[in-house]
């Protein structure tokens, strides 16, 4: 992928040949430009055989969809097994000219992608809703086909399909959260709520079963390709970032907002975003999982002069993180991975209870309950 398209950026921002080796290309950026030149191809394709193009938000949005639909379900191959309506007296032709772009019963870029004329043959659940795999691979459909096809997804089976690369479902995945956050709509705070008041609100939040993908839907910190794409995206886009602090601040007092400020204080934090010198009091930012708490992963996040008293960063991954100076007053961090052990002495029988490093740093000496005091080498 990067040797056919890095040339064709590299070429488009007009790089002076000595920078080259210098500059910084974001994964975005490449697979921006690979699923652009995908799609066009597909075009070429339609034209050669007469067939009018797709627009590339269609394929888009197909794409979007369905990766945010397979990351919900947490898979990476779908199996869609389709069952015949002997009512249905469809019948397409090889080569229908229909134009794509007109058809407004087409709408794959909505935030509800069920296209009515799929939605009134497909099989329906006993809530009466239809099969959401054939809302993507209704083989019945022609018109949906010349969309698939400019898609790259493979089918590996009769009755299996699956995204040509990880990677990608990854990509479309997070475009959706991306433009999900970004069009989502946070209520008002109201930070002079009474104590009662916020007593009423939940104190378990638990991951909630939805049908797409989004920063509300469950944490990501099991998900680092997709939080590496969103974390480049913070880079390009400056509402991104705003709407990630805009979840964060959302969550001071308020447990609801678990999720997506855990989301997006992990997102921050990859993207290299300093937390230093904030006003970060009483967030609530971990999440009931498991029979366990679990919060944000700010794995060597800079949090100097932070305040970060009453806040609730249960099970949070804070390892290497810096944080001098900072306010941890009554901040609960049961759970939380402060560091790595990267080597265990043993020997001491009772508790330690001091430790401290020589001059030189390259010995440990230790004392414990057990009347002992003890030097330990460090390499």
């Amino acid at each position: 992928m990067i040797g056919r398209v890095l040339p064709e950026v590299v070429n488009k921002h007009k790089f002076r040949k000595q920078d080259v080796e210098q500059i910084k290309i974001m994964r975005t950026t490449i697979y921006d430009k690979f699923t652009y030149n995908w799609f066009q191809k597909n075009n070429g394709r339609l034209m050669d055989r007469g067939i009018d193009t797709v627009e590339i938000d269609e394929y888009e949005g197909f794409a979007k969809h369905l990766a945010s639909r397979m990351l919900a379900k947490n898979i990476v191959v779908v199996e869609y097994i389709p069952i015949r309506n002997k009512n249905d007296s469809r019948k397409y032709q090889l080569g229908d000219n229909s134009s794509l772009s007109g058809n407004n019963n087409v709408n794959l870029n909505s935030d509800e992608y069920i296209p009515k004329k799929i939605g009134r043959f497909a099989k329906r659940d006993e809530k009466g809703k239809p099969d959401e795999w054939e809302l993507f691979f209704d083989l019945d459909d022609q018109e949906l086909s010349y969309i698939r096809q400019g898609i790259p997804i493979r089918r590996l089976g009769e009755n299996t399909w699956a995204f040509i690369h990880k990677s990608l479902l990854e990509y479309f995945g997070s475009r959706y959260i991306f433009e999900s956050a970004v069009n989502d709509k946070i209520p008002t705070i109201n930070k002079n709520s009474t104590k009662k008041d916020q007593q009423r609100k939940p104190q378990v939040r638990e991951q909630k079963e939805t049908s797409s993908l989004d920063i509300s839907s469950r944490l990501l910190n099991e998900e680092p390709g997709i939080i590496k794409f969103l974390a480049e995206i913070v880079d390009q886009n400056p509402k991104f970032e705003n709407k990630l602090w805009e979840y964060i601040e959302a969550s001071k007092g308020n447990p609801s907002f678990s999720i997506p400020a855990a989301n997006a204080m992990t997102i921050l934090n990859v993207a290299d975003k300093s937390f230093s010198g904030m006003d970060l009091r009483n967030l609530k930012v971990s999440t009931y999982i498991d029979n366990r708490w679990q919060g944000p992963n700010i794995a060597g996040g800079i949090f100097g002069g932070t305040d970060l008293s009453g806040s609730d960063l249960r099970g949070s991954i804070m390892f290497g993180s810096f944080f001098g100076k900072a306010n941890l007053s009554k901040c609960n961090l049961t759970g939380s991975e402060l560091w790595i052990a990267k080597k265990t002495f043993k020997g001491h029988s009772s508790d330690v209870y001091s430790v401290s490093f020589s001059n030189d740093e390259k010995f440990i000496a230790s004392g414990s309950s057990d009347n002992t005091v003890k030097i330990w080498e460090v390499s």
